[in-house]
C-alpha cells in the first residue's frame, strides 16, 4: 500500500476502497454505509457522485458560504463604526463597545457584532 500524505488522502482512499468493495460485491451497501457512518441513502448518493466524478467527489467540501458574502454579515459602515470606537476606547471590551454604539448611534448590536 503506498504512503499517503495526510489524513484527507487517507479518508479519500478509505472511501474509495469501500465503494470499490461494494461495486465488486464484496460487501453489502448496509455494511459500507456502516463503515462510513452514513445513512444508506447518503451512501448511495455519494456512490453515484463517485461513479460520475471520480475521486473528486470523495474529497470533503469546504464549509460555510460557497461564494460571495454571508447573508447575515454586518454592514461595512457598522463594522467601521465598531472599529473606530474600539480604537478610540482601547480599554473597552466587546460588551462595552456594543453599549457605547447603542448610546451614540442608536444601533443595538450584540457583542459578537450581530444586529438584533
Amino acid at each position: 500500500m503506498p504512503l499517503r500524505r495526510n489524513s484527507q488522502d487517507e479518508l479519500i482512499a478509505m472511501k474509495k476502497e469501500i465503494f470499490d468493495k461494494y461495486l465488486t460485491r464484496q460487501i453489502k451497501s448496509k455494511d459500507g454505509a456502516g463503515l462510513l457512518k452514513m445513512h444508506p441513502k447518503s451512501f448511495f448518493r455519494l456512490l453515484a457522485r463517485y461513479q460520475q466524478y471520480g475521486l473528486a467527489a470523495l474529497a470533503p467540501k469546504k464549509t460555510g458560504p460557497k461564494s460571495g458574502l454571508a447573508f447575515n454579515r454586518t454592514s461595512t459602515w457598522i463594522e467601521d463604526l465598531v472599529i473606530k470606537i474600539a480604537f478610540d476606547h482601547r480599554n473597552l471590551g466587546p460588551i462595552s463597545i456594543a453599549e457605547l454604539l447603542a448610546e451614540s448611534q442608536s444601533i443595538k448590536l450584540n457583542q459578537t457584532t450581530q444586529i438584533f
